[in-house]
């Protein structure tokens, strides 16, 4: 029968970025804000001015996606 990521095509990709974004709502999580400065995804371009779209992960959360504010604790 095997697991579903190998039923599908991409499959293991796939549930790669469905771990990625269910992370965010673990309950460890849930109090953190979105980083503003890449909106949760945890990546930046590399040259946003340029017509490269290539990325790279977010200084600002460290590539988290989500920070914490000193005012939430």
């Amino acid at each position: 029968m095997g697991e579903p990521q190998e039923r599908i095509e991409n499959g293991y990709e796939k549930f790669q970025e469905l771990q990625k974004i269910w992370s965010k709502l673990h309950v460890d999580n849930m109090w953190k804000d979105e980083c503003p400065k890449c909106f949760g995804d945890g990546e930046v371009l590399v040259n946003p001015e340029g017509d490269d779209y290539s990325t790279k992960p977010c200084t600002c959360c460290g590539g988290d996606g989500q920070i914490a504010h000193m005012g939430n604790f």
